[in-house]
Formats: structure tokens, sequence, C-alpha cells
């Protein structure tokens, strides 16, 4: 949002919305707690799914601009992102996981997810509901 704003600002008057939105945006606060990544950190990926529910990866790349914004740089932050959340770095799987979306729109879909009974693995794509898990190869 802040890049739109901040490459269409030129075009509009002063004070308009693109320049108060990237004035606005220049130095976000994070509020400790309520975000993706604070419930995955402190209760696990499967929780701030449950939580928030499992688009987190529509709001990852604001997750990774919040950890470059605090010095880290862009691809250990994005990996670090991927890794804290649980999500794949592997674009077919996420594309699988998305045909399994589209199928099933109502129903929770965890990506990398790590139910208690599996121990340290991780399943490509669970649905706890339906007890059903899609690994992908």
């Amino acid at each position: 949002m802040r890049a739109e704003a901040t490459e269409r600002a030129p075009g509009y008057a002063p004070d308009s919305w693109p320049h108060r939105t990237v004035n606005l945006l220049a130095s976000p606060s994070y509020r400790e707690g309520i975000c993706h990544l604070c419930i995955s950190d402190k209760y696990g990926p499967e929780t701030a799914a449950l939580t928030y529910g499992d688009n987190v990866q529509h709001f990852e790349d604001v997750y990774i601009d919040q950890l470059v914004r605090q010095g880290t740089d862009d691809r250990t932050a994005r990996a670090e992102v991927q890794r804290r959340l649980g999500l794949s770095r592997w674009r077919s799987e996420a594309a699988l996981y998305q045909i399994v979306k589209a199928i099933l729109p109502d129903v929770l879909i965890q990506r990398e997810a790590s139910p208690p009974w599996l121990g340290r693995q991780r399943l490509d794509i669970f649905l706890p509901t339906l007890n059903l898990a899609i690994e992908y190869l």
C-alpha cells in the first residue's frame, strides 16, 4: 500500500490521500501480542491459523516489511516470516493449497502444520476438522 501511494503521490495535490498514506505508513508502530507473528511465536502457527483464519499468506509481505523496518534484510526477513508462520516457500505447494482452499472455502486449512500427535514432523496441508492431510511431492 505504501509503495503504491508513494508512486502515485507526485500526481496528487499535497495533503491528499497518497501523501497522507505515505506519512501514516512511514513509521508504523506495531502492538505486541495481536498479530499472526506474535500469536505464532507464543502459541505456534496452528493457533495463529485458528485465531485469525488460514489466510495468513495474504499478510506475509506486511510481516516481512515489519522485520525489514527492524533491520533485517529482505531475504532473511522472508525466510524468518515463513518459518515463524509455518508457510512453505515452495510455490507449487502453495498453488495446491489455493486449489484445496477454492474447493473447500469454509474449511480451516493449515499449511506446514505440526499437530501434537505428529511430533516434530510437518504436514504440507492439513484440514484438522476433516482429519485430512495432503503431502506434496
